[in-house]
């Protein structure tokens, strides 16, 4: 459990590469939230993470979804400390 107390944002974490490497932070002990422009939902349920995962839709190529993820991913941060 080498990344407890940590999160990662993993975009394109629906499938593929992405999803593959959400898997194996969770497996590390990292809090996770996953972006993609896909449904993230079946992604939630594949990975059973729990509080652990959360997921984002957002295309990274737009900048007010790249502005949200960012703070989604700040908002399970503190989640984390508190």
């Amino acid at each position: 459990m080498r990344l407890t107390g940590k999160v990662a944002l993993v975009t394109g974490g629906a499938a593929g590469l992405g999803l593959a490497y959400a898997r194996r932070l969770l497996a590390e002990g990292a809090r996770v939230v996953i972006a993609d422009v896909a449904d993230p939902a079946d992604a939630l349920k594949r990975l059973d993470g729990g509080a652990a995962v959360h997921a984002v839709r957002a295309d990274v190529a737009v900048f007010a979804d790249c502005q949200r993820v960012v703070g989604e991913t700040e908002r399970v941060l503190a989640r984390c400390t508190s």
